[in-house]
């Protein structure tokens, strides 16, 4: 849960967490795309995960959820979509 702390710095550590957290994310998927084509004109087949029809989650999804509290998973929703 939130410690407690002004909402300023709250607010701030939310921004920063989301801003310096894409950054490894959108640099390490630039950097295996090449490989990925590389790999896949050689013959190698790559699945892509989907997510279940049903939209519920799974047990892992939702012990995770509780544990970080709706606020924060809102959060991380927000810029990674939706999670199963």
């Amino acid at each position: 849960m939130w410690p407690q702390a002004a909402d300023d710095v709250r607010g701030s550590i939310g921004r920063n967490t989301v801003k310096y957290g894409r950054a490894p994310a959108r640099r390490q998927h630039r950097a295996e795309r090449p490989i990925a084509g590389a790999l896949a004109m050689r013959g190698m087949i790559f699945n892509t995960p989907t997510r279940p029809a049903s939209g519920r989650r799974s047990p892992f999804h939702r012990r995770w959820k509780e544990h970080f509290g709706t606020k924060a998973w809102a959060m991380l929703e927000a810029h990674v979509g939706k999670l199963g």
